[in-house]
């Protein structure tokens, strides 16, 4: 009998075989916790609620222009894929490519919207939507809606941090875009 696995420590493909060839139970597969070799639960509600707190404190960071707060979840590794733009390699290469952006525009509003956490391990993937309503300088206030993947993970501290983002827009490419 075939069940969908909802938590797996990665590298754990033997625990993983076990649990698929396994009694079909109520219980959700279990994952490997922080002491080695343990099995534990992931409290997924805390830690969607930890992913939504530091989107609600990026957004803040991003309407006030303050990118410092804006990109406060990303690590010294993290990608981001924006449409339009090359893909943005490590933390530096993030603030540079977002300022950019940040310098062209000034965010008027803005709502990331969790729709889905999957946990696995020390490692979470967030699946959402976002709208963002942005004022090109010199130009009209325009809403774009859309959606994003963005992978997190556990820190030492406690924390979770974005390692890859991706997002688009739900919108048609503008007129004349390859």
């Amino acid at each position: 009998m075939i069940r969908r696995i909802k938590a797996l420590a990665p590298g754990s493909i033997a625990l993983a075989l076990l649990i698929a060839c396994s009694a079909p139970s109520n219980k959700e597969a279990p994952t490997i916790g922080a002491a080695a070799g343990t099995l534990a639960e992931p409290n997924v509600a805390e830690i969607r609620s930890a992913i939504e707190a530091a989107n609600t404190k990026s957004m803040a960071g991003m309407l006030s222009g303050d990118m410092a707060v804006a990109l406060g979840s990303y690590t010294e590794g993290s990608i981001m894929m924006m449409p339009g733009m090359p893909m943005m390699n490590g933390r530096a290469a993030i603030e540079k490519g977002m300022k950019g952006m940040m310098d062209m525009m000034k965010v008027n509003a803005a709502s990331f919207n969790t729709q889905d956490v999957m946990v696995s391990g020390d490692m979470a993937i967030e699946t959402g939507t976002f709208s963002m309503t942005t004022t090109m300088k010199g130009g009209k206030p325009m809403t774009d809606n859309g959606k994003y993947l963005t992978v997190w993970k556990h820190q030492a501290d406690g924390s979770w941090k974005a390692i890859r983002d991706i997002n688009n827009s739900d919108g048609a490419p503008p007129a004349g875009a390859k």
